[in-house]
């Protein structure tokens, strides 16, 4: 993450049809380019872990640069290579609020990891999260819980907290890696635009609104949503995306709607 006003620092933060070889090799020679059997796909893995607090360390972005309420959504750059610069800076949450979660999603292309950058919000990509140091999970030892929806373009963390004036690294591990296909000078250099928000505060399945319980105003709200009333808050998308697609739409809707109903019918078993 960066802002302007902030130290010019790097900031995190394919789809083609085989062609039999022969042909593959006559469109780059009249391309004046060289034939690749391999497409370069990039996978991120994010790292948000505990730093112990040091007085006499100074080289740390306050949160409220980026974010400073649950719920906001900041854009930023990363993807392959990775700046090391950015990886040796922390984040201090400086708000108010106990953090609960951290909700990514990867939102359209970039053209470099540090401001000045273009971001191409709506642009596709073949970028996911994933696994990236080959242990088969995307660990942290903050947060817990870590949710990837079924498309690899949305991540969700929560299970733990990260309490005001608490630090955390803010690292996107990335590497691109060989996927099917033919592609002609396959990319070495690949940046995505990124949306990130912070929760506070606890979110279980189907209370989109926040407000303690899952009733017919989640219902209604969570439908709003799927039809595209509004982009959906990473709060929402924590509490509704029950059918885990990276966001609400309608079998998260009959999920909620099967929560409600169950819960009225076991209130009203319960008076018999």
């Amino acid at each position: 993450m960066k802002k302007s006003t902030l130290p010019s620092t790097s900031k995190r933060l394919f789809s083609f049809v085989a062609r039999p070889a022969l042909l593959t090799l006559a469109v780059a020679t009249l391309a004046g380019a060289t034939p690749v059997h391999a497409q370069y796909g990039l996978v991120m893995e994010p790292v948000i872990n505990a730093v112990a607090y040091d007085p006499t360390d100074t080289s740390w972005w306050p949160l409220t640069g980026f974010l400073a309420e649950p719920g906001q959504v900041f854009t930023y750059a990363a993807g392959y290579p990775r700046d090391p610069v950015h990886d040796s800076v922390n984040i201090s949450n400086d708000t108010t609020n106990t953090i609960t979660g951290m909700a990514l999603r990867i939102v359209g292309t970039a053209n470099a990891t540090e401001e000045p950058w273009i971001l191409n919000v709506g642009a596709r990509t073949e970028a996911t999260f994933g696994d990236v140091t080959g242990d088969r999970r995307i660990s942290s030892d903050i947060f817990h819980h870590v949710r990837v929806s079924r498309d690899g373009k949305f991540i969700l963390l929560t299970g733990g907290a990260i309490p005001p004036g608490g630090r955390f690294t803010d690292i996107s591990l990335s590497e691109l890696t060989r996927v099917r296909g033919c592609r002609l000078n396959s990319p070495r250099i690949e940046y995505v635009a990124i949306e990130s928000s912070f929760l506070a505060g606890n979110y279980f399945p189907g209370d989109v609104n926040g407000d303690g319980t899952v009733t017919h105003a989640d219902y209604e709200l969570s439908l709003a949503l799927a039809r595209g009333a509004r982009a959906a808050t990473p709060c929402e998308i924590a509490a509704g995306d029950l059918n885990n697609s990276g966001g609400i739409d309608m079998g998260d809707i009959h999920a909620i709607r099967a929560l409600i109903d169950g819960k009225t019918h076991k209130s009203e078993s319960d008076h018999d």
